[in-house]
């Protein structure tokens, strides 16, 4: 049945009962509350990105991917100090840029 097959006639001042408007499906409580889990879980399957996601850093520019390439390369602690001022600055540049 559907939704069309249904003529609801209202009389003035005369409550019908619900199941009268609109047909009861008896469904137990732990189907309900299966259905809703399954329903929760697929929402989750396609809204919940899965794969290889890159870590975001943001502000790591050129010259900042340069520095890290180099430090990992060499583990330099000079060469850490600079990749992170030079991070520091891009960040206060960018924030200094929004507030503005």
């Amino acid at each position: 049945m559907t939704s069309q097959d249904y003529v609801i006639i209202l009389l003035p001042g005369r409550v019908l009962p619900f199941s009268l408007y609109f047909p009861v499906n008896n469904i137990s409580v732990k189907e309900s509350y299966q259905r809703f889990c399954s329903a929760m879980q697929k929402a989750a399957r396609h809204s919940i990105p899965r794969g290889f996601r890159p870590t975001y850093t943001p502000c790591l520019d050129k010259e900042c991917q340069d520095l890290l390439k180099q430090y990992e390369e060499s583990g330099d602690p000079d060469i850490a100090d600079h990749l992170i001022e030079s991070l520091d600055a891009a960040r206060r540049h960018r924030w200094e840029e929004l507030i503005k």
